[in-house]
This record gives structure tokens, C-alpha cells and sequence, in this order.
């Protein structure tokens, strides 16, 4: 009789796991996020433009590629696309974008300089290996050497590259110290800092 009991029991508490079970996995109850009126849950992680990129995340729409991005990870115009690209493809330690004004010469007079806005990257104790693989970008990808912007110094060179309306400075000088914290990590030998300015001539 115990034996019974205990099964009957047993069959009871197994039932009524099951129902339980099925009513919590089942469809969502009224208090669910789906009666939440649709003004409340545009209100719900916040932050979000007319295009629904979620800018308290650093997201804004670019228009040429049709989509939300960071641009400091993926750039939206083409500058910062080339920037990105030249970090990507180089696979050198490039600093985040920064805005940059630069002069431009048109001639090999000083007063043909153009201003140009635009963004730069940077690099701290770039091995001559990494510095040929960006100079290396360039050339694979069709940019000319312009002579009216290029320099050549002991301690400071400049390389100048144009292909159409885009215009790149890329300035390398001997490694200097780089401030960590409080103390001053000393270059390694053989390496140089280097700087890439681009932006566009109108």
C-alpha cells in the first residue's frame, strides 16, 4: 500500500513540475515588455538616433556606407576609411584618429600651401620593417610621391603621397621617449615615431 502511495505521489509532483514548466517557457505574460507601449521602449538602453544607432554606445550613421559604426574602429568618410584600412592592413600599432590641419604645397613656392583638415595616426618605436610595410600601403595601392611635400632630414623625414583629391604626410623621426605613468620608457634601437596626416584637397 506504501508502495503505491509513494508512486501515486511520485506521479503527482512529476505532473505538476511539467505545468509548471510549460506556463514559464510558454508565451509572455501581459506584464511582459510587449504591452510596454512603443514610446516607453524607445526610452529602454536609450541613446539612439533618427537611423537607430545606439550613440550612448559611440555608434553614428555614415551615410556613404549606409550603416551605424564607431568611426575610431571602422571610418565613415574616406580619410578615415584610409586610416583604417592602412591600420588594418599593416597590422602596426597605430594610435586612434585624431583631427589634423597640415599645410599642402601646390608648387615649390611657400606661398602655395593649402591648408588641409583632415586626421592623423600615430606609431611609437616602429621597427624599419613595420615602417616599409606602411610605405609599402602606399605604393600597392596608387599613391604617387609628391615632390613638392616630400623632405628628407638626420633626424626628420617626410614622405608626401597624393592619388586624386587625397593627400598623406608620413613623418618618421628617430624614436623618442614615450611617457608611461610617471617614468619614461627609453626607444629601442633602430626604431623611429611616425605620424600619417591625410585629409583632401578641394
Amino acid at each position: 500500500m506504501l508502495k503505491k502511495v509513494l508512486v501515486v505521489l511520485f506521479s503527482v509532483i512529476i505532473i505538476a513540475g511539467i505545468i509548471i514548466l510549460y506556463f514559464l517557457l510558454s508565451e509572455p505574460s501581459s506584464n511582459s515588455e510587449s504591452s510596454i507601449p512603443s514610446k516607453e521602449k524607445q526610452l529602454i538602453g536609450g541613446g539612439k538616433d533618427k537611423h537607430g544607432c545606439l550613440t550612448a554606445a559611440g555608434y553614428s550613421w555614415c551615410e556613404e556606407k549606409q550603416k551605424c559604426l564607431r568611426v575610431w574602429e571602422e571610418g565613415c568618410d574616406q580619410i578615415t576609411t584610409l586610416l583604417t584600412r592602412i591600420k588594418s592592413d599593416t597590422q602596426v600599432e597605430l594610435t586612434s584618429l585624431k583631427d589634423v590641419s597640415f599645410d599642402w604645397y601646390m608648387s615649390d613656392t611657400k606661398d602655395s600651401a593649402v591648408l588641409i583638415s583632415g586626421y592623423s595616426i600615430e606609431a611609437y618605436n616602429v621597427s624599419d620593417d613595420d615602417f616599409t610595410r606602411i610605405k609599402a600601403y602606399f605604393a600597392d595601392n596608387s599613391y604617387e610621391l609628391d615632390v613638392f611635400n616630400n623632405s628628407a632630414a638626420t633626424t626628420i623625414g617626410t614622405a608626401a603621397y597624393r592619388k586624386d583629391q587625397v593627400v598623406c604626410l608620413l613623418i618618421s623621426a628617430e624614436a623618442g621617449g614615450i611617457n608611461k605613468g610617471d617614468s619614461l620608457v627609453k626607444p629601442e634601437a633602430g626604431t623611429s615615431d611616425v605620424q600619417i596626416k591625410c585629409g583632401l584637397i578641394n
